[in-house]
């Protein structure tokens, strides 16, 4: 990402702290990301077209923009890896390959291909409309607290009702799957699994499954609610 972007969505999380001064507070970051932070931002991205019926962008409508001022829509990262949805203005020009120069920049610039561009607008002032964007398709999506530990182990350790939602990014070794929901009922804490009485996974995933281990569920979501549901697997759409 670029010193010149605008973030319109981040997996880095501020931490308000007391300090031991009166009137005055700490202000961490997580500065590599935080999983269910994450979990949004890789939802947003995979939802962006299907929600706001934008066009995908390919890299032969990049090349007709040559020379023209735009605002990108893209997919980045940060140096430790947190991912982000930025706009970036500025000027495509074409060097060794297709580029972006930032806005009030004369010179210099870096390289964009179709892959990390979700979605453009003409001239320097799309950010505004970009972040609406943006924001309807989070609006689409629950609101999540962190999935720690402690709130696994008030699971019982066998059956009883789904009482917990997590959501996440489920990667596989052949396939990764954003925005898929666990509904857990139980919890072996020896073991460090969990049971799933209902999955859902996008319908571009082949697979489900009833029980995965724990540990992936801690690297995504987490969400209180009660349900009463029978076991099975179901795909989300």
């Amino acid at each position: 990402m670029s010193t010149h972007d605008v973030t319109l969505l981040t997996s880095v999380v501020e931490h308000h702290q007391p300090s031991g001064t009166p009137g005055i507070q700490v202000t961490s970051y997580s500065m590599s990301g935080e999983p269910h932070a994450a979990a949004i931002v890789d939802a947003v991205t995979a939802d962006y077209h299907r929600v706001t019926g934008r066009p995908p962008v390919t890299d032969k409508h990049l090349a007709e923009l040559v020379d023209q001022r735009v605002t990108l829509l893209r997919v980045g990262k940060n140096m430790l890896g947190a991912g982000a949805l930025v706009a970036s203005p500025g000027t495509i020009f074409q060097g060794s390959g297709l580029a972006l120069r930032p806005k009030g920049k004369q010179r210099h610039g870096y390289r964009i291909e179709a892959g990390s561009v979700l979605d453009l607008e003409p001239g320097y002032a799309g950010v505004q409309v970009l972040r609406r964007r943006v924001a309807a398709v989070r609006a689409t999506l629950p609101q999540l607290t962190e999935l720690t530990q402690e709130r696994l182990a008030r699971l019982p350790s066998s059956g009883g009702d789904c009482s917990l939602a997590v959501f996440g990014t489920w990667q596989l070794p052949d396939v990764t799957s954003a925005g898929a929901i666990w509904l857990l009922r139980s919890y072996l804490r020896g073991a460090d699994i969990a049971e799933a009485c209902w999955s859902f996974v996008r319908s571009t995933v082949s697979v489900s499954t009833a029980a995965s281990s724990a540990r992936s569920f801690c690297t995504s979501a987490a969400r209180s609610s009660a349900h009463r549901s029978s076991p099975g697997g179901k795909r989300w759409r």
